[in-house]
């Protein structure tokens, strides 16, 4: 699956910060589709905490918002 093909890709890929970003959004997208919001969370707090730009953020902010707008 796309979340085992990404497993571990910060530690293989350090120096990647803007694929780092990029791999923690779609991973954020892929738990909220498996119904597994508290994981997404922890992608978006991992972007803060790592202090990922900000079009990152609100990319994966954005997933957030809209899984708990939609009531999903």
């Amino acid at each position: 699956t796309m979340l085992e093909a990404f497993d571990g890709f910060e530690e293989r890929q350090p120096e990647q910060a803007d694929q780092i970003g990029a791999v923690r959004t779609a991973r954020a997208e892929a738990y909220l589709a498996l119904g597994r919001p508290e994981q997404a969370i922890a992608q978006y707090e991992a972007l803060v905490a790592e202090n990922a730009s900000a079009t990152w953020l609100s990319a994966c902010s954005f997933k957030l918002y809209s899984y708990y707008r939609d009531g999903i």
